[in-house]
This record gives C-alpha cells, sequence and structure tokens, in this order.
C-alpha cells in the first residue's frame, strides 16, 4: 500500500486503520461484515450513508432482474462497500467542497480509493473476490470523461454493474455530498440507458432500472 502521501495524524490514522483491518481477516464473514460497517460510518457517515443507499439501489435492481436472493445479498453488501478504500483517505478530502479544493496529489489520494478497496477485500480482510472486483471495478460506465474499453467491460464480474447503476442512482441525488453534481431523475435515466445501447451495461438488467427509476416505491431512501 502506498503510505509516502500521508503525514503527520494521518500517518497515525492509516497505521492504526491498517491494524485494525488486518484484525478482521479471521472473523467469521457476518462478523467482518459488522465491523467493516461500522469502520466506514465512523470514519465517514456520508460516505457510510451514500453506501447505504447503493447497497440497498443495487439490492433492489438485482431482485427486479430475477437474482436469486444468495447474489442479491451479495450484491447489496457489494455496494455497502463499495468505497470502503475511503478509510484509507482522509476524511478532509472525500468532503471537500468542490474538485478544485484539492492538490493534485490529494485528488490522486482520493481516486485510488478503488484500488485500496480491492486491497483491502482481498489482502487484508480476506474476503471473496467479488468485494474486490466491486471496489476496483464500479467506475466502469460511470465517468462519462473516461470511457471503459471492451476489455474493462468484458473482465469485470458480473455483479459490478448493479453497483454502479446504484451508485449513478444514490449520488443524483445525493445532497449530502457537497461536491456532488445533482442531477433530474430523467437525465440518470437517459444517461444510464445511453450505458446499455454502448453494450457498457448488460441489457437484462434495463427493464429493472427502467422499473425502478419509475417507481417512488423503490427510491423511497433517497
Amino acid at each position: 500500500m502506498e503510505r509516502s502521501r500521508y503525514t503527520g495524524k494521518q500517518t497515525e490514522y492509516f497505521y492504526k486503520t491498517y491494524r485494525s483491518l488486518r484484525s478482521l481477516a479471521s472473523l467469521p464473514e457476518k462478523e467482518k461484515l459488522f465491523e467493516l460497517e461500522q469502520l466506514l460510518r465512523l470514519h465517514d457517515p456520508i460516505t457510510h450513508r451514500h453506501s447505504s443507499q447503493v447497497g440497498d439501489i443495487a439490492q433492489q435492481l438485482a431482485l427486479l432482474s430475477g437474482l436469486r436472493q444468495y447474489d442479491s445479498h451479495r450484491i447489496y453488501y457489494g455496494g455497502l462497500f463499495h468505497d470502503i478504500g475511503k478509510v484509507l483517505v482522509p476524511q478532509s478530502y472525500i468532503n471537500r467542497l468542490s474538485q478544485s479544493d484539492l492538490l493534485k496529489e490529494q485528488n490522486d489520494l482520493l481516486i485510488s480509493h478503488g484500488v485500496k478497496g480491492a486491497f483491502i477485500m482481498r489482502h487484508l480482510v480476506n474476503m471473496d473476490e467479488s468485494f474486490a472486483s466491486i471496489c476496483d471495478q464500479h467506475w466502469i460506465g460511470e465517468i462519462p470523461e473516461k470511457p471503459p474499453s471492451q476489455q474493462d467491460v468484458d473482465n469485470r464480474h458480473w455483479y459490478v454493474p448493479f453497483v454502479t447503476i446504484a451508485d449513478l442512482v444514490a449520488s443524483a441525488f445525493d445532497y449530502n455530498r457537497k461536491y456532488q453534481i445533482k442531477y433530474k431523475r430523467k437525465d440518470v435515466t437517459n444517461y444510464v440507458n445511453d450505458r446499455f445501447e454502448n453494450g457498457v451495461f448488460p441489457e437484462y438488467i434495463r427493464p429493472a432500472f427502467n422499473k425502478l427509476m419509475l417507481n417512488n416505491r423503490y427510491l423511497r431512501y433517497l
């Protein structure tokens, strides 16, 4: 893990969090998931709230797509922990007022949260590969300025699109994250449907997505 960009109290926090994460490796999975969520909530309540919304929406998409309970349950937790790498990013970077508030080095550290999350899940707490893949790949299809390659799309875990779409929906309506650009529901719907048209998101999720976006019952927690 890259540590050189941490200074002073940040370095102290990094080592404390790193040790806490390592201590979870031997726990049963249910306890491990509980402790990870507590760690995320304590580090940044705003990110935890967003991540909970992503998990809920991803699970709704999975259930509306007819997935079995086991997979929808794993997708929920994948959504809940898609940003777990942010526990290794200073809170002031996460909750900046705008992107321009960060220096390049600070922004690079923030952007690395996906890689950090994959490292946490794969090497520190020993979760199954789907969790690491979601952390590392949930950007695919999310960033207009960074279109994914066909290889990116082909190689991602099949759980990932549920979380990516949920992240797009939750982010669009998130008024707690000051830096987040807000979008109207029709704009989010059009953006995601364009990604279905382009093959970035698998077509079989589209009916579930459109049903979710048309029914306030599915978005009640936003």
